[in-house]
Parts: structure tokens; sequence; C-alpha cells
């Protein structure tokens, strides 16, 4: 591993616990970093359950990702109930948004 994937990893777990500690900013981000692949292994569901919980906590440019319904055109039904049922899980366990 290269020095600078080493460091977008460690940005990318850095990020991620700002957004389990309710950084509204740090979990759309997440979202994206899983969408694009950026410092973690590229994955969809993920990037639509963060950007859920994003939206839930009324994150402009996560709200326009879904009005854009760009995201969902990546991924099964299936992969999306599940990706509802795991945001509501995280929901759930934040602490209120900052």
């Amino acid at each position: 591993m290269s020095a600078d994937q080493l460091n977008r990893e460690i940005d990318f777990n850095v990020m991620l616990a700002a957004a389990k500690a309710g950084y509204v900013d740090a979990q759309y981000v997440v979202g994206q970093r899983y969408w694009n692949g950026d410092g973690v292994k590229e994955n969809r569901i993920l990037a639509y359950v963060w950007t859920l919980v994003a939206t839930n906590n009324n994150h402009k440019k996560a709200e326009e990702s879904f009005k854009s319904g760009e995201m969902i055109k990546h991924l099964t039904d299936q992969q999306i109930n599940y990706a509802m049922e795991e945001s509501l899980k995280i929901i759930v366990d934040l602490p209120p948004p900052r």
C-alpha cells in the first residue's frame, strides 16, 4: 500500500468516526467515499445507507442526491430495502446531529 493510499484510508476512518458521532457533513462524505471507493472499498449499498442518514439529518447535498435518483439506478430493490433498514439502525444509535 502506498503512502497516499494509507493516508486516504486513515482519512476515511476518521471521517467514519465523525459520521458516527453525529457530524452531518461527515455522514454525507462517508456516503460519497463509499460510492467512489475513495479510501475504502467501493460499496454502493453503504453509500446509500450513509446518504440516507445524512438526508435524515437535512443535509442539502444528500437530499439533492436522492432527488436526482442517480443512486437507486445502481441498486436492486432488495439492496435499497436493506440499506433503508441499516440506515434506520444507525439513525437510532446516533447522537443529535452536529
